[in-house]
Formats: C-alpha cells, structure tokens, sequence
C-alpha cells in the first residue's frame, strides 16, 4: 500500500528505480560460466572462487566453447590459473583452433620469448606450461 501511494507522487522515476534495484538484486544471485571466464582473464582470483563456490561448473565453456582455463591463459592470468587447476579444470581441451591447451601456451609463450619487457610474461607461461605438463596436459 506505501508502495503504490509512493510511486502515484513519484512519477516514472520510482518505478525505473524499483524495478531496477529488483532486477538487480535477483540477478546478483544468478551466477554465470560468462562470469567466470571473466574472472579468469582479468585475474580475480578471489572472484573465480566465489563463481565457482556458487556452483557454475569449473569447465564451462564461452561463446567460442574455451573453458575458462583457456580464458586464465589467454589474460595471462596466473593467480586465476591456479585457482581453477585447484579447482579441478580439465586440461586436455582444446582452442576454438583444435590447439590443445598445452600447444596454446606454448604458443602464447614463444610470442613473448624473444621480445624485450615482456620477461614477466616469459616467466609466467613457463609456470603454466610446467603446471600443464605436471597435470597431465598433452600436446
């Protein structure tokens, strides 16, 4: 009843303003694999584990069906990296390109090896590819 006098002396104003806030918030529940790879490639690990905790599956796949493992590589993202390897993300899947995710970040590392700056890169796909190979990623 307060709701309906307050939005006839509001306008339409409140009611973009209700309306917003409630789809917001039931959204703000919602968790998505889009989410996750987000996460992934701009390294918010602390996010990752959040979507992960809300049940969106580790190896879940985007638009162009890359899990977010790919995605970690892709960002160079190593702290998201870990958490999802942590997590259990599968490591015998494949590029939108058919590269297993092992030959990707062999790849991603050769195209930083030789260029000046770029060392922490250098390092970084290293690890990666050490983690990869570790856990079993074949080329």
């Amino acid at each position: 009843m307060h709701v309906i006098t307050a939005l006839r002396f509001a306008g339409p104003i409140a009611v973009v303003l209700i309306c917003g806030l409630s789809v917001q918030s039931a959204s703000a529940d919602a968790w998505t694999c889009p989410q996750l790879h987000e996460a992934a490639f701009l390294d918010e690990p602390d996010e990752v584990r959040e979507v992960l905790a809300h049940g969106v599956d580790v190896d879940c796949t985007d638009v162009l069906g890359q899990t977010a493992l790919v995605t970690a590589v892709n960002g160079a993202s190593m702290a998201s990296f870990d958490v999802l390897m942590q997590s259990g993300a599968r490591v015998d899947v494949r590029t939108e390109f058919g590269q297993s995710l092992l030959q990707h970040t062999k790849k991603k590392f050769s195209s930083v090896d030789h260029q000046k700056g770029l060392e922490q890169y250098r390092a970084l796909y290293k690890t990666m590819i050490a983690r990869l190979q570790t856990a079993g990623a074949a080329n």
